[in-house]
């Protein structure tokens, strides 16, 4: 229990100052104060070296923070769920929410649903991810999408491979495991986000509207995730009407994504064809010469590959998530 006490003493101090290690002393002026108000007596130093030793905290030259990500976004997630009704959490759960295209804020919330099983949570997750794309209507990949296969003459030959379907399962398994071992090494990811963040901002700065479909895309896929989850973690508890709204918002939010690529090269398709010429072009060596007509039909079947690979990601993950 008293160690509870010391990880919660450092987690609102993150919080409250927004900053990822804190110096000893300011963990005893706030433990100090802690105990006052609660009348308990906890000694910080043994507590904090036996949260060292076993590698929930880290310290250097007095300065204490997580160990490890997971670990960090845990403990947050548990000191919000007990206090899921005061005003400061509340605001800052709406902020997650807001950012979710950040991987502080997903992961967060991943363990906060986890950890409580508020139905406020859930229903302001709902009520973000349909202000995304909210203009579109879900692509339905039928008459609306038939404009890709006018992309090129002829469809290419489907091949199907027969494999085995435990092994093929296992490798789906250790690509998920390969993926958290990466996201587990990644320790400063969040310094890291705002740094792409900020280039991404520097290369697209003349294109604000090409930013805003970026951020747009990148929370839907976001919020699917999220939403798979609460489909889960919620199944047992939710009525019908609750799943069916969860469940809707899960499939359509990654639908409308896809709309709003397909309404872009729908409209105007010989523009992105213009797009990827210039680049074939950039790339191709002085010796080598293209005719126009083949660099036409090589640009056709790259854009009509690159919209069959998004398309597909998008329905595997999709199925992947919800089901």
């Amino acid at each position: 229990m008293k160690y509870l006490i010391i990880l919660k003493s450092f987690l609102f101090i993150s919080i409250s100052r927004k900053k990822n290690e804190e110096h000893i002393d300011t963990l005893w002026d706030f433990n100090s104060t802690f105990c006052s108000s609660y009348g308990l007596k906890v000694d910080c130093n043994p507590r904090l070296q036996l949260l060292v030793r076993a590698k929930i905290l880290k310290s250097n030259n007095d300065y204490y923070s997580f160990k490890y990500p997971y670990i960090y976004y845990f403990f947050i997630a548990k000191y919000l769920s007990e206090s899921l009704e005061d005003d400061d959490t509340s605001t800052i759960v709406n902020k997650l929410i807001n950012t979710l295209d950040k991987r502080k804020s997903m992961n967060i919330l991943m363990f906060l649903t986890h950890h409580s099983k508020d139905k406020s949570i859930l229903d302001r997750i709902i009520i973000h991810t349909k202000t995304l794309f909210s203009q579109l209507e879900p692509t339905d990949l039928g008459i609306n999408a038939r404009f890709i296969d006018k992309i090129i003459d002829s469809l290419p030959t489907i091949n199907y491979q027969k494999v085995d379907c435990h092994e093929y399962r296992q490798s789906i398994e250790d690509e998920k495991d390969n993926q958290l071992i990466e996201f587990d090494s990644d320790s400063d990811s969040d310094s890291e986000s705002e740094s792409e963040s900020e280039s991404e901002s520097e290369s697209t700065e003349n294109n604000p509207s090409l930013i805003n479909l970026m951020n747009e895309f990148n929370l839907s896929f976001k919020s699917l995730d999220l939403l798979g989850q609460l489909t889960r973690n919620y199944y047992g508890s939710l009525k019908i009407e609750q799943k069916e709204s969860l469940l809707s918002e899960a499939i359509n939010a990654p639908l409308r994504a896809l709309e709003s690529i397909f309404s872009i090269l729908r409209d105007d398709p010989d523009q992105a064809l213009s797009m990827i010429e210039a680049k074939i072009k950039e790339k191709i060596d002085n010796n080598e010469t293209y005719s126009k007509l083949e660099l036409n039909n090589i640009s056709r079947k790259i854009l009509f590959n690159l919209m069959s690979a998004i398309t597909y990601s998008i329905i595997k993950k999709n199925i992947r998530v919800n089901w």
